[in-house]
């Protein structure tokens, strides 16, 4: 299976406030079985810039080419909200009669697809670009950057998509049930404070990330994927890089993982278990402070996208969610609260590569813990009054 970032731009009609569309993708598997993944009430307000255009991540499935690419054009609307009547425009891709366009899912590299809208008058080119990754029959993961996919205001900007995807496969009664855990996107540049990006947000644009404006918009792709006998799933992130000062040799990392069923109350993998996660460690930013990286793919000799093993004791993965219609992720940090500075709530965050402390919404780097050592999600800690510097240490 690949990951695809899939973008349309803005409809070029004027007093148009959003736009709603629908997009299927179907390979060459016969019917009703072709469905690789469908998604209605995709708008611009919740996944673009709230005035026609959109961006979303997916997948697609370079085993079964060539793809069916389907666009559907549901609604639009004036700047209040107010509906504009279909009787009122010419709409291009109507429901019942999608623009489709027929392409192959290529392994390891980009497919762009353009779709050239009319409404009204000519429309702003319109395309889909399809960032194909890796090759993992179970899990596909890859990091790579668009020169122009989140919008910085009116216009698209540089952006870092980071596409996780995964099924646990079959067993002789179907589908097996998958869940997928997902710690922090961290972004550590130069110079900057590390930006920490939670995944479990709300699916669309989620806004800009911390207090500068290196990263200028983030956004979560997550869904169900509609593959028969199959529960696989797909979770995905994109920030916005602005390019310069505040940019320079940016990375980007955090852990994900699958398993047939939750990781529980403290988010651990399976205790006396050296059990499996991607690794995303992936430089986006030059020292100029321009996005740069390739397409990094999972377990391709040279990328920052890898296969990992936790230590026997296990690693903690902030983030749960279960591949299932209509649910939600589940926080799993260790949260000690108590009336430290006036209240400050603090967090223990356990990941693979350590342990780090938020306190006042601040956060520490990541400790690395002595061999054979961790800090779970069900251990125990205690800020002011339990722990008081009169009683001596």
């Amino acid at each position: 299976m690949q990951v695809t970032g899939i973008e349309a731009s803005a409809l070029s009609l004027s007093a148009i406030g959003d736009a709603s569309y629908a997009i299927t993708v179907r390979n060459s598997d016969p019917a009703p079985n072709n469905i690789v993944w469908t998604k209605a009430g995709i708008t611009s307000a919740t996944f673009g810039n709230n005035a026609g255009a959109i961006s979303y991540v997916g997948p697609c499935d370079s085993l079964a080419n060539p793809h069916k690419i389907e666009l559907v054009l549901k609604s639009i609307s004036e700047p209040s909200g107010a509906t504009i009547p279909p009787s009122t425009f010419n709409n291009p891709a109507p429901p019942g009669r999608p623009a489709v366009l027929t392409i192959d899912c290529v392994e390891n590299s980009d497919v762009s697809v353009v779709f050239n809208l009319t409404i009204m008058r000519d429309a702003q080119q319109g395309f889909f670009d399809i960032a194909v990754n890796f090759e993992d029959i179970f899990c596909s993961a890859k990091v790579d950057c668009q020169d122009a996919l989140l919008h910085d205001g009116d216009t698209r900007g540089p952006t870092a998509v980071l596409g996780f995807a995964c099924t646990t496969g079959t067993s002789a009664d179907g589908a097996e049930p998958t869940w997928l855990h997902m710690t922090d996107v961290v972004l550590t540049c130069d110079g900057q404070a590390p930006l920490y990006f939670d995944p479990s947000g709300d699916v669309g644009n989620n806004g800009p990330l911390g207090p500068v404006p290196t990263a200028f918009q983030t956004a979560i792709y997550r869904s169900q994927e509609q593959l028969p006998g199959l529960d696989k799933c797909f979770w995905n992130s994109a920030i916005g890089i602005r390019a310069g000062s505040g940019a320079v040799n940016c990375h980007l990392t955090g852990q994900a993982t699958a398993s047939h069923a939750t990781f529980g109350t403290t988010g651990l993998s399976p205790d006396h278990t050296i059990y499996p996660y991607v690794n995303f460690d992936v430089q986006i930013t030059d020292g100029d402070g321009e996005l740069s990286c390739e397409n990094n793919a999972l377990n391709v000799v040279g990328s920052g996208v890898q296969t990992d093993y936790t230590p026997p004791t296990g690693a903690a993965f902030a983030h749960e969610w279960e591949c299932a219609p209509d649910t939600v992720p589940v926080d799993k940090r260790l949260a000690c609260e108590g009336s430290f500075a006036g209240g400050t709530t603090v967090n223990a965050l356990p990941t693979p590569d350590g342990m780090s402390i938020t306190m006042g919404g601040v956060r520490s780097l990541p400790y690395t813990l002595p061999a054979n050592t961790f800090i779970g999600n069900d251990a125990t800690c205690c800020v002011n009054p339990c722990c008081d510097a009169s009683a001596g240490p």
